[in-house]
């Protein structure tokens, strides 16, 4: 069942739909709202770029002062978040790039890079066994660097399928004469010091783009499932690179794909894939090239990867010129864009946009306002339903969810949009804080209201199973066209919060 709507590119390749039904490009939506607390605040205190959620539900996530990691928490799917503890802290260190998991065990572990005003960068990582009440330090990923001028940090963590750890890193202590590598190490527990000692450090690519150097960086990882011969992991890793035109560089976004988890050198060497994913095809008056960056990847249950990220391709609209890779994140212009893969996991879209000037709840324009923000970060709540942060900068953040495709009036899930869900949107108006569908919030919101009664009328009638209606299966020429119909219809906007009320 195509459940959450593809994007442009289905449009392009209605042959192969009719052949295939678009098997990997069944999610993405063009469409995302900004989910307000539950007193209505849009930009607010919310994790920035990582998420995990506890078995019992609550979705936890880290963010920086500087001095201290905070942990936050949400147990209504990311509509309010509130501050939890303290990870670590100590007025002597900076701290920065938080990272959580969640192990089989239940522990919770955060991995951080700290700035030491002698000693250089070094990335530590803490542990919790009660549920992120208390914090240890436990373990040392990598040791002090010994001069600032050689960076680690953004560390991301992975599980493998056999259980194993690994955490990805930035290096340019890995890497020689200005380089940057994404280093991997794995992690084993160890009972008698209590912590996790790290070891087998990898280097995931040393090849640049064109002549300029290697600057990789801000790693996030997919399991694509089982190697052809099943003895292990195929992965997908996803970074931010650097490119040059015409005497600038610029930021693009690369993934490598590696066979048997990536647990030696000689995998990292002969990698399965490299390629390039998204560059700017524009370029400024000056002619350089508008950057993309700051990526996050997330394949979306058994079904594509989808990656958001940063691009300052907007200035191009206003004919500036496009911003230094090298300028600090608060000074860059940004719109959130998304691909995902398509017909295979060497295939992307074309980008569509999460976040960006045309969006209702966006203040400003291409050179002011909200278009100042920075890392993107993903979590999947449920089967094909997404939440993202966004960092607003100075304390505040922006929370989105995608607004669904398909009949999401169907709040009994019976394959019909009909009287019975319109009782079930009855008997649940004026609820708030709602974290599925099916207590009537249509829009994904949080709040049954009348813009969750608009979708149902304008869904009624409508059927998610060919069963349910007592209608035969398509031929597949028939089903691609019926998919057009769909998409055309997931494409019409839902009704979303006014920004007048926004803090």
């Amino acid at each position: 069942m195509i459940r959450q709507v593809c994007l442009a590119s289905c449009f392009a390749g209605l042959s192969a739909i009719a052949a295939s039904l678009c098997p990997a490009a069944d999610w993405q939506t063009a469409d995302w709202h900004v989910v307000p607390s539950s007193s209505d605040a849009l930009q607010r205190a919310a994790p920035i770029r990582n998420l995990v959620a506890t078995a019992n539900g609550t979705l936890l996530g880290t963010r920086t002062t500087g001095s201290t990691v905070q942990l936050l928490s949400s147990s209504n799917n990311g509509i309010d978040w509130d501050y939890a503890t303290d990870i670590v802290a100590n007025p002597s260190l900076q701290f920065g790039d938080p990272t959580l998991t969640v192990t089989g065990n239940g522990d919770i572990l955060a991995a951080y890079r700290l700035l030491h005003p002698t000693a250089g960068w070094s990335i530590r990582m803490s542990r919790s066994t009660d549920g992120g009440q208390s914090w240890n330090v436990a373990g040392t990923i990598h040791n002090y660097t010994g001069t600032a001028g050689e960076f680690v940090g953004a560390p991301h963590f992975n599980t493998l399928s056999d259980g194993t750890l690994q955490v990805y890193y930035d290096s340019e202590f890995a890497a020689p004469g200005g380089n940057q590598y994404i280093a991997v190490k794995d992690g084993v527990w160890d009972d008698g010091s209590s912590a996790w000692s790290w070891t087998n450090e990898r280097i995931v690519n040393t090849t640049a783009i064109g002549g300029a150097a290697v600057r990789d960086g801000l790693a996030t990882v997919v399991n694509l499932g089982p190697d052809l011969d099943g003895a292990g992991d195929r992965l997908m890793v996803v970074t931010e690179a650097v490119g040059t035109l015409n005497g600038q560089g610029y930021n693009l976004i690369r993934a490598f794909q590696v066979e048997n988890g990536g647990a030696t050198q000689a995998d990292w060497d002969n990698l399965l894939d490299s390629r390039v994913i998204y560059q700017s095809p524009l370029t400024d008056p000056q002619g350089h090239s508008y950057n993309a960056y700051a990526p996050y990847a997330l394949r979306v249950g058994d079904g594509p990867v989808v990656v958001a990220f940063s691009t300052d391709e907007v200035l191009a609209t206003e004919n500036l010129p496009a911003d230094l890779p090298s300028a600090a994140p608060r000074k860059r212009h940004s719109e959130i864009k998304f691909i995902q893969t398509t017909d295979s996991f060497e295939s992307w879209s074309a980008p569509t946009t999460l976040w960006g000037v045309d969006h209702p709840e966006f203040v400003g324009d291409a050179n002011s306002g909200d278009i100042y923000n920075y890392q993107i970060g993903l979590l999947e709540l449920s089967s094909n339903d997404l939440l993202a942060t966004l960092d607003m900068f100075d304390g505040k953040q922006l929370v989105f969810r995608p607004s669904l495709g398909g009949n999401t009036a169907d709040f009994d899930e019976s394959g019909l949009v009909d009287g019975a869900d319109l009782l079930i949107w009855q008997r649940g108006v004026g609820l708030t804080g709602q974290t599925s569908t099916t207590t009537g919030d249509a829009t994904g919101e949080g709040n049954v209201d009348a813009a969750d009664l608009a979708l149902w009328q304008q869904q009624y009638g409508g059927t998610t199973d060919p069963a349910a209606a007592g209608t035969s299966v398509p031929e597949p020429a028939t089903a691609a066209l019926a998919l057009v119909a769909v998409l055309t219809l997931a494409v019409v906007p839902t009704r979303r919060r006014s920004w007048a009320n926004r803090p």
